[in-house]
């Protein structure tokens, strides 16, 4: 059975403060972000809001993201054109905590969203709209207006079994994802793939401070997709305090799924207090995949083998109780080359130079 596989990757940000209705004495923050190349442009932005009271920390994010591409199909495609398509995507997110007795406390997340939530699947959803829109004979009328939407609750367990020093974590979650279909043409004519995806998770986090100065997390966790194999994953952070004006923050992870799917990423930040108000922070990130699973349609839609770093220069400044952050950076992705003769998404899939910019500003007491 024909399956759209998609490597999602979600950015949250934007949207006025006013629009939660955030009054001066609580804790907020708001951000916006944006990732341009020469054919692909995003922008997003989120507000947040903290609330609760002795025995709860809540919090509450609203966000949107702005997508706008350049679609130009592969030179061979008879039925495609260039055109310029823009969609939107609008989150919410609600956290509520709870402290329990015997250093134990409950979380549980709650998210929805309405839109696409990558490049990809745009870009995927215009190319089909362009096929198979126009067939309206028996058969042939299966293509749909595509309306991607989901929802996702997780709950997480935690207990600082050495307050201060140690805590473990153990979280399950649950998603649905209305996505856009893929389609192929086989003896009985348009033939929709999977139109929702459900995933569960489950993970396993281990928070522990080995000296004064270091702080490290330990994370695996699986997970299981619709008509997909299950996917491990580990990660590991590291946050060193090398001086009292000096924090270095680093990660590396990986990812492996059947039959032949690997992932591994890394990367560190350096974050240096000049003064008293004003942080300069420097970053960079790598990661690798072997390419998305291939589906069984008469042409896989699955992107090929991925490189990609990135890096990013910051500076940050503390005002008393709010603080400011601005940051600029590049990525910079490599895909690994196809047939040009043959492959119909040979501009989706294709090297890229982007530009990162972010800004936030957030608000406590």
């Amino acid at each position: 059975m024909l399956g759209l596989l998609s490597r999602v990757r979600l950015l949250p940000i934007f949207y006025g403060v006013s629009l939660l209705g955030i009054s001066a004495n609580v804790p907020w923050d708001t951000g916006i972000s944006g990732l341009v190349s020469d054919d692909l442009r995003m922008i997003q932005g989120d507000a947040r809001v903290e609330f609760g009271g002795l025995e709860w920390d809540n919090d509450f994010t609203a966000s949107i993201t702005h997508f706008d591409i350049d679609y130009r199909p592969a030179s061979f495609d008879a039925l495609g054109f260039e055109t310029d398509r823009r969609e939107d995507r609008f989150g919410a997110r609600l956290q509520l905590e709870k402290r329990l007795r015997g250093n134990f406390s409950l979380n549980g997340i709650a998210t929805a969203y309405k839109g696409f939530g990558d490049f990809q699947s745009i870009w995927l959803a215009e190319y089909y709209e362009q096929q198979f829109s126009d067939l309206d004979f028996p058969g042939f009328d299966t293509w749909e207006e595509p309306n991607p939407h989901g929802f996702a609750g997780a709950l997480t367990g935690s207990w600082e079994f050495r307050p201060g020093l140690s805590k473990l974590e153990l979280s399950v979650s649950q998603s649905a994802d209305k996505i856009s279909p893929g389609y192929e043409i086989d003896f009985d004519g348009l033939v929709q793939g999977l139109t929702w995806l459900t995933t569960t998770s489950v993970a396993l986090r281990w928070e522990e401070v080995l000296t004064p100065r270091i702080r490290a997390i330990f994370q695996a966790s699986v997970s299981e997709t619709t008509e997909r194999e299950k996917r491990w994953n580990g990660n590991a952070r590291l946050f060193w305090s090398v001086s009292e004006r000096l924090v270095l923050r680093a990660d590396v992870g990986g990812a492996t799924e059947s039959p032949d799917f690997e992932a591994a990423f890394g990367g560190a930040t350096l974050d240096w207090g000049i003064s008293e108000q004003w942080a300069i922070i420097v970053g960079g990130r790598a990661y690798y995949d072997s390419g998305e699973l291939q589906n069984d349609g008469l042409f896989s839609t699955a992107a090929p083998a991925l490189r990609s770093y990135s890096y990013t220069l910051g500076t940050r400044y503390m005002g008393g109780n709010w603080a400011v952050r601005v940051a600029v950076g590049g990525v910079n992705s490599d895909y690994e080359e196809g047939n040009p003769d043959l492959d119909f998404f040979q501009n989706l899939y294709t090297d890229r130079d982007y530009l990162n910019f972010n800004a936030s500003f957030s608000y406590g007491f």
